[in-house]
């Protein structure tokens, strides 16, 4: 079997939505899956019963009739019928206590909050598990091309429009009406919707494989936009190969959410990276040995009054630079980018130094390993204080440090702006726009790339 794990565009972290949409489908998954296991274990042993009574001759006086030609009495046929009907009311009670129903979208039903119930709901753990890798590998990228509501908003409508293509198919195809009464379970459609954007956004991504045949397990690489292309032509195959919606899986909807994401990575122009640089989401570096030493002192300093907050900042800069000047890169590194995280919390009393550590890191950077997706938030932040300069210097470190081409694209268009809007250095803004376009020509991006290149040379 081939099961996509990672892209090159993915970089392992997950952004607050991502995170919150998994989480959920695990627990209506986990509530659902423990409340109708024992539902239908219950239904099991009345169907049972209902079974045994109705072919038993001792219970069911039309069996002794039909054997031996004997007449019913009234009673034992009054006793059969209560007791058949006690089951199925009983069948009938148990039925409704099942919660998956509840979490389906049902097209007779015509409810509009089912459509959205069921983007959560799943009917076993390999479906929930195919749709969260799924998820992870395309979703959580699209989260941070879009940022968290843009995310949010073309997940679900990817959702809306997997089953308004799923109802088209029924109406205008279908040859009986019983996919009308067949519940649609699951975010596969809302998931295809991420999975079709990705691969208008990132065509040239490379995706990781994983193939496993019985004890035999390895993995290859191959384009993203081969390995999607091929999957909705299946889906679009097996739609038309089942045109009364009999096989049990909802291939249109697949199709519908796929084109509507499509369509979304089209009209909506990506966004740069907004995680919150103190949150678990952060791409900060984690202390270590030196780090973690100054940061411990600066807690005990800070708790016994003996120093200031800046003056332990300062500190922990200085032991970087000092590193740095010692030929020290891995301490150097730890320090500095720790030093600046911890100033840049208070930046706005803080302009001076902030702007003099940037500067020391920028003609630096080819010396020490820094995180780009760290120092690009500091560009943002940056802009957001009206430190145009210092903000330059970060995006253009981030341009060349960050691991992800979606970063770095960014990174090299933000930067592009910024000269533009300072009127300096023209031909460097050109060379990172045309370098956007050469690395993804048929993206947004590119587009945006070349309508700047086209008011710069105006």
């Amino acid at each position: 079997m081939f099961m996509p794990y990672s892209t090159d565009e993915h970089d392992g972290e997950i952004g607050i939505i991502s995170v919150s949409i998994i989480t959920i489908c695990v627990i209506v998954f986990s509530i659902i899956y423990f409340n109708d296991v024992e539902i239908r274990r219950q239904m099991r042993d009345v169907n049972r019963e209902l079974i045994q009574i109705t072919y038993n001759p001792d219970s069911n006086p039309s069996i002794v009739q039909e054997m031996f030609g004997l007449e019913e009495t009234k009673d034992k046929r009054d006793r059969f019928v209560h007791q058949r009907d006690s089951l199925k009311s009983v069948l009938t009670e148990l039925g409704e206590k099942q919660l998956l129903p509840r979490f389906a979208f049902i097209p007779e039903e015509k409810s509009l909050a089912q459509i959205f119930l069921s983007m959560f709901a799943h009917a076993s753990w390999f479906h929930l598990l195919g749709n969260m890798l799924f998820f992870y590998v395309c979703g959580v990228v699209m989260e941070k091309y879009w940022g968290h509501l843009r995310f949010l908003m073309v997940y679900l409508l990817s959702g809306v429009g997997a089953v308004l293509v799923y109802l088209f198919q029924g109406i205008t195809f279908a040859s009986t009406s019983d996919w009308a009464s067949t519940p649609l379970v699951g975010a596969s459609g809302a998931i295809a919707g991420t999975m079709g954007a990705m691969m208008v956004i990132h065509p040239k991504s490379k995706i990781k494989i994983l193939f496993f045949f019985f004890v035999l397990f390895t993995t290859f690489q191959i384009s993203l936009f081969i390995y999607l292309g091929f999957w909705i032509f299946t889906q679009v195959l097996y739609t038309l190969m089942d045109p009364d919606m009999s096989s049990g899986v909802a291939f249109s909807a697949h199709v519908g959410g796929f084109l509507t994401g499509v369509l979304f990575a089209y009209l909506l122009k990506g966004d740069e990276l907004k995680f919150d640089p103190q949150s678990s989401f952060s791409h900060a570096p984690k202390p270590k040995s030196r780090v973690a030493m100054l940061s411990s002192q600066r807690e005990q300093i800070n708790k016994s009054g003996q120093q200031s907050p800046v003056q332990t900042n300062s500190s922990l800069l200085s032991e970087g630079w000092l590193a740095l000047k010692e030929d020290r890169k891995e301490d150097a590194s730890e320090c500095i980018l720790r030093g600046i995280e911890l100033i840049m919390h208070n930046a706005e009393q803080k302009k001076q130094e902030v702007a003099e550590n940037i500067d020391k890191l920028f003609e630096s950077k080819g010396k020490l390993t820094i995180n780009g997706t760290q120092v690009y938030q500091w560009a943002k932040k940056l802009q957001l204080l009206n430190m145009p300069m210092s903000a330059l210097r970060c995006f253009d470190i981030a341009a060349t440090t960050a691991s992800g081409l979606h970063l770095k694209i960014n990174s090299r268009y933000a930067a592009a702006l910024l000269r533009n809007k300072m009127m300096i250095e023209y031909q460097k803004a050109e060379e990172d726009l045309r370098w956007i376009i050469d690395k993804a020509p048929d993206s947004i991006p590119a587009r945006d790339a070349q309508e700047l290149i086209e008011e710069l040379s105006a």
